[in-house]
């Protein structure tokens, strides 16, 4: 694909022997018709870059300060993301744009090799004119987790048009900040017990962003009923494409165990039993693609089947008795 842009987002990111060059290296490597942008924050100045590359210093607008205590970080760090991938997207003028972290990388091209074409869109629910391909893993599987638009933002493969809809329209605003702490009483899920903004960082960008095409809007996270998983079942379908991780040879080296072998339990992890079980899959994008009750086997899949519902118990018990 000639023309495409390689969008990295983020600082200047050192672990082991990785670290964001080495990333660079290894995308010029399997994309070698790609340009290449980077949108980082001032004072980073690792960056090792040929004549043509592009980068762009963003002023930090720092975390948002809500009572949210995340994986790493108090607050959320949503804002330094969006504006460094918005900045970006703006000054690209390449038909696609693969976006991604600077902590991480493809081994490969294969996203690149994906067939979409085959797959037909509902017009009803289309808000984009070609599926957004972004992971599985991280992405919550809507019908079993009961938390909607919450996908993956590791990576997106897609329009740079469509992904304008997205990114330049993420914003937060004063009322979501501290929201739960208001409104206590709106959590109903015991997944995301510690959230405080109204919405999760991936429904900022998944859906208040393009919520003016949506209906049956959720009014924040914990917000969930079978008519709602239905028209979010919906627009996922018809708007993105999720294909698993290791399809693809994305390599995220921090949060992998297979590389890294100190991850800290409060760390993500992308192949802990929680994430794993709570994602969506390809086999289950293609179900719901095909509308097929069969969401999964249940001797095939029986550990995952037993995690769901000792889940699905511990939910019960949180949303009536919390």
């Amino acid at each position: 694909m000639k023309d495409l842009t390689i969008l990295i987002q983020g600082p200047y990111f050192e672990f082991n022997e990785y670290n964001s060059n080495k990333n660079i290296n290894i995308l010029k490597k399997n994309f070698p018709e790609a340009k290449l942008l980077i949108s980082t924050w001032k004072n980073q100045n690792k960056f090792e870059l040929d004549i043509k590359d592009k980068i762009i210093y963003n002023e930090d607008p720092g975390a948002v300060n809500d009572n949210h205590v995340g994986s790493s970080t108090i607050g959320s760090n949503i804002l330094r993301q969006v504006i460094s991938v918005k900045n970006g997207l703006n000054e690209i003028d390449t038909k696609y744009t693969l976006k991604i972290r600077s902590d991480c990388y493809f081994d490969s091209n294969k996203i690149l090799k994906l067939n979409l074409e085959k797959y037909k869109n509902n017009e009803k629910f289309k808000i984009f004119n070609e599926r957004i391909v972004t992971s599985s893993i991280g992405s919550l599987n809507q019908r079993n987790s009961n938390i909607l638009y919450n996908y993956s933002d590791w990576f997106n493969l897609g329009l740079t048009s469509d992904l304008k809809k997205i990114w330049n329209h993420t914003k937060i605003d004063a009322d979501d900040i501290n929201y739960f702490t208001r409104f206590s009483s709106k959590k109903k899920n015991i997944y995301g017990k510690n959230w405080d903004l109204r919405y999760t960082a991936e429904q900022f960008i998944y859906f208040k962003s393009i919520s003016r095409f949506i209906e049956n809007k959720i009014l924040h996270a914990h917000d969930f009923s079978k008519s709602k998983l239905d028209t979010a079942e919906n627009y996922l379908v018809n708007n993105y494409f999720m294909v698993n991780p290791d399809n693809i040879d994305f390599v995220f080296p921090k949060y992998d165990p297979k590389i890294n072998h100190n991850l800290e339990i409060n760390q993500t992890n992308l192949r802990s039993k929680e994430l794993l079980y709570l994602s969506y899959n390809h086999k289950d994008w293609l179900n719901l693609y095909n509308k097929s009750k069969k969401y999964f086997h249940f001797l095939s899949d029986l550990k995952k089947n037993y995690f769901l519902f000792k889940f699905k118990v511990k939910n019960f018990f949180y949303k009536y008795f919390n």
